[in-house]
């Protein structure tokens, strides 16, 4: 991040945040001294403005093929997300999920990433899952059914 800010830092509480304004980023500095902002050191930068642009929605499974060309073993989804049509991923996930436990699966993807070329393949979407005790992925999908394309808030 450019040391250059349109805007000079804002002080909130034991940070002082500073945006950048060509991309967005928010860089949060820790207070290390008291006096002129030029004093102040460190900090983490955190892609707010990213993150609230991210856009996830809720879609179901419709196929799922193996993906031998993956260097780590996987599958291609294609995932029917409703009014915004079908897409397409891959995912690492053959630990706890079969091709046949997928088929007609609710699971949530961020829709809104620029695709991405794994091997062969042309990842579409980014499907969503926590980690387990031993690091392999479990999908996320909502407890009550929704209709696919519907926004995750």
């Amino acid at each position: 991040m450019s040391r250059r800010t349109v805007r000079p830092p804002v002080a909130t509480g034991a940070y002082v945040e500073r945006r950048d304004p060509r991309d967005g980023w928010v860089e949060q500095l820790a207070v290390r001294a008291v006096g002129p902002l030029r004093a102040w050191r460190g900090g983490r930068r955190r892609p707010w403005a990213r993150l609230v642009r991210t856009v996830a929605e809720q879609g179901v499974v419709v196929d799922a093929q193996p993906f031998p060309e993956a260097r780590r073993p996987a599958l291609k989804l294609t995932i029917d997300f409703g009014p915004l049509g079908v897409k397409r991923s891959s995912a690492q996930i053959t630990t706890h999920y079969g091709r046949e436990t997928l088929v007609g699966r609710p699971v949530i993807a961020v829709v809104n990433f620029p695709p991405k070329r794994i091997g062969p393949f042309l990842s579409e979407v980014l499907v969503l899952g926590a980690y387990d005790e031993q690091g392999e992925v479990v999908l996320l999908r909502p407890d009550l059914e929704v209709s696919p394309g519907a926004k995750i808030g």
